[in-house]
């Protein structure tokens, strides 16, 4: 694709409207390789070059906003997201009608913006108002509408709706694997939110086993780089860390981070979130001279980030801890008192 990019564009210049169709299919390549920075690019000349206001270019424009928040989506950057998935549903709500198929794929990723930012309320509202959708132009049984109730199956489980959660769950299972077999990429969001509702009730046995599912799909569908993969090896890690398997858990942990780096940057808040893991299973491990650089890493990231803040008192404590048992004790106590000071202000927050 890049080579028939190369060609067009020495025919017609790289403004011409005539590569629009190939530099965005280039674009998605880059995506679904991850490669986010050159996707990114991509689509923002698309946008550049279709940029007059005719009403077919905007209907255009409509599913190159749509695609560029998935790249912000993935790469944590949900307020840009956001408002491009809004420019995006008002543009079809517009001129396509408030119940296009096409709609329901916008409400879906501003569905997911608002689950990762923990606003659950608004991403059940666009997940329901794309079911709904889905149900009415495609069937109840069609992939897109199972895929889409598979988004809603991990909001009731944020939502500790965990009986619905489960029983929904586990009939978008049975469906799924009767239609596609037990290796369909359409299971990742449902076995997702199936593994953190048997978390919420302990029932570890369930989550590895969804976990190991949901990784094992995303290495077959999106290779062993992807978001997706280290997302379940960063989960998988957790588990296991929670049944004392540490040994185990440190090389998911590891490859979780080197996925994220490489994908996210070493900035991002999933990327942190990884580290963190790793930082604590070294410290259950009792290897603290590794935890301590791991958790200073996470720690301005942890503060900076308004998803991650409501846990930075508690990497504060424990990096306190981490301090003391390498004898840094004048150290650690700055950092007691400074986690003092967070759950001070946390509970008169609360108030």
């Amino acid at each position: 694709m890049k080579q028939a990019y190369d060609i067009q564009t020495s025919i017609y210049g790289e403004s011409d409207p005539r590569i629009v169709l190939v530099l965005h299919c280039l674009a998605e390549i880059y995506y679904n390789l991850a490669k986010y920075p050159e996707a990114e690019t991509a689509f923002n000349k698309v946008l550049e070059i279709r940029k007059n206001d005719s009403e077919q270019n905007i209907i255009k424009n409509a599913e190159t906003y749509k695609s560029l928040a998935h790249v912000y989506l993935q790469t944590n950057r949900m307020n840009e997201a956001e408002n491009l998935l809004k420019k995006s549903i008002q543009i079809r709500e517009k001129y396509l009608g408030n119940d296009h198929p096409n709609l329901s794929n916008s409400y879906n990723s501003l569905g997911a913006v608002y689950y990762y930012q923990n606003r659950i309320d608004q991403a059940e509202h666009y997940f329901r108002m794309a079911y709904e959708i889905d149900k009415k132009k495609l069937g109840e049984e069609h992939p897109s509408t199972m895929a889409t109730l598979g988004n809603l199956v991990a909001v009731y489980g944020k939502l500790k709706q965990h009986d619905v959660a489960i029983s929904l769950g586990k009939k978008i299972l049975a469906y799924d694997e009767k239609k596609f077999g037990m290796e369909s990429g359409h299971l990742l969001s449902c076995l997702h939110g199936l593994a953190l509702s048997y978390q919420d009730l302990e029932n570890y046995a369930e989550v590895e086993a969804l976990f190991r599912r949901g990784l094992d799909i995303s290495i077959k569908s999106h290779g062993e780089k992807h978001n997706l993969t280290g997302m379940f090896m960063k989960n998988l890690a957790n588990v296991l860390m929670i049944l004392n398997r540490n040994e185990e858990a440190e090389p998911l942990a590891k490859k979780a981070i080197e996925i994220s780096q490489l994908t996210l940057g070493e900035s991002n808040d999933q990327t942190a979130i990884s580290i963190k893991t790793l930082a604590t299973i070294y410290f259950n491990l009792s290897r603290y001279s590794e935890a301590e650089p791991l958790y200073a890493q996470c720690l301005p990231i942890y503060e900076k980030s308004a998803v991650l803040s409501s846990s930075y008192s508690w990497l504060v404590s424990r990096y306190a801890e981490v301090l003391e048992k390498l004898g840094r004790q004048v150290e650690a106590e700055e950092y007691k008192a400074k986690s003092e000071e967070l759950k001070a202000k946390l509970e008169a927050e609360k108030q």
